[in-house]
Order: C-alpha cells, then structure tokens, then sequence
C-alpha cells in the first residue's frame, strides 16, 4: 500500500508526492488551487456522468473571456493556439492573433481567413479564335481577395484542399457564325471541366458561357480561366459582365 508523504526543502516549498515511483495519487473530494498548477506528464481527466471532465471558467464579470492556451514545444517560439469564448462567440485563434474560426451560440461558423476570392475582368479583350487564356496579360480587379492568392488573373493554391470555382465569360462577336464559346478552368495548364454554350438560331451581338465546378488542388496548384471559340470576338470587361471567383471550402 501506497503511503503520502509530505516533506519541504531548503527552497520554501513542500512537495506532495506517493513512496514509491509509479504509484498513484488520490486526492478525494473537491481541490482548490489558488495559484499556478503544472502538470509535467500525462493527465487523465475524468467526469461524472454529465460530462462535466473539465470546466474552464473565468469567474470575473468584465469582458475577459475564459481560454485554453496549446502549445507544441516543436513550433515557432511563442506561438500559441487559443480556444476561448467571449460573450456568445466561442473562437479558436492559431499563431496568436490569427482567427481560424469563431461560432456563434445560434451555430453560424465563420473563417475570416479562409482562401477565398472574387474577381472580374475591368477591359474589353480582343480574343481570337481558338482557346484563350483570360490571365495573360489581361486586365484584372478584385471585390475581395483573401489571403491574397489571386494574382494578375490566375489563383494559387495556399494549401491542399478542395476548391469551388465559378465563372462567367461575356463576349461580343458574330453570333452567326459562331458554332460554340467556351468557358473554362486550366489547372497548370491542364484544361478542366470545359462548359460551351451552342448558338442555337440566336443573331444577337452578345452572348455568354459559364462554369462552376469542384476542384482538389495540391497547394501551389495554379488555377486559371480561359475560354474557347470558333470566331474571334471580344471578351467584355466592366463590372461584372466577365467574372471569376474561388474558394477553399475543405
């Protein structure tokens, strides 16, 4: 049988610890810890039957929050995941400051940084037969640019993930003669999930294709629009009428 023992030392402290090395501790009823407690091996923490393993609770009545701090001792110096909740919003923030996702107490989940990107062609091109790739030199503005992975009209890939693309390509030509239009997506150059739209018996002066699809990208993988037609034309720019966005949804 496994006995307590308490002893002190030159420094100040007492120390609360079994005989014997690797024999077990109880401590029955409830514990209060009023300063600082570390725990330097493994800690098992169990709960009664409502779950309630652990609790961590800022007590206080200012905005403050309660948090868990988690760090491994492999990554940057510093550098810290938070989980926390602060009035109705529970967070997880990862180096720090940066906020990976928040939730409020109704279950609407956002990621203010998830890779994302809305972008729309500001100039009319003039676009020869055959396909074309809508980034090359190509005048491009964006309404929202997360994380800045959208660049002079091509998007590239920050992580592996799968990701949601759409587009749409207006362009202004002879429709008469002008037996399909494509709009697609090029992955480094590869081209993906290729939509035409047919003339049908239309002589008007415009016309458009669009796209959308679900893409799993390796990150560095480069993502550019392009397009495909029978007749030279012109691709419209302005806002909106030839547009392409994207985002990392999992």
């Amino acid at each position: 049988m496994s006995k307590i023992r308490i002893k002190g030392d030159t420094s100040g402290y007492v120390d609360l610890e079994t005989s014997a090395t690797g024999s077990n501790l109880s401590i029955g009823g409830n514990t209060t810890v009023t300063g600082t407690a570390a725990i330097t091996g493994p800690a098992t923490i169990s709960g009664p039957s409502n779950y309630e393993g652990l609790v961590v609770e800022n007590t206080a009545t200012e905005f403050a929050g309660a948090y868990m701090k988690i760090r491994d001792g492999n990554s940057t110096a510093g550098q810290y995941t938070w989980i926390g909740r602060n009035s109705d919003v529970t967070y997880v923030q990862s180096s720090n400051s940066n906020m990976a996702m928040q939730f409020t107490n109704s279950g609407i989940v956002t990621k203010e940084n998830q890779p994302m990107f809305d972008a729309y062609l500001t100039a009319n091109v003039s676009h020869p037969s055959g396909t074309y790739n809508l980034s090359t030199g190509d005048s491009w503005a964006t309404r929202s640019n997360v994380g800045n992975h959208f660049s002079s009209g091509t998007f590239t890939a920050p992580v592996d993930g799968k990701y949601l693309f759409t587009a749409n390509i207006t362009a202004n030509g002879s429709v008469g003669a002008m037996a399909y239009f494509g709009c697609e997506f090029q992955v480094n150059g590869t081209r993906r999930h290729i939509h035409w739209w047919g003339k049908g018996g239309s002589t008007a002066s415009y016309f458009a294709a669009n796209n959308s699809a679900v893409i799993e990208l390796y990150a560095n993988d480069v993502v550019r629009l392009a397009s495909e037609k029978a007749q030279s034309a012109t691709i419209v720019g302005g806002s909106g009428y030839t547009s392409f966005t994207g985002m990392l949804i999992g």
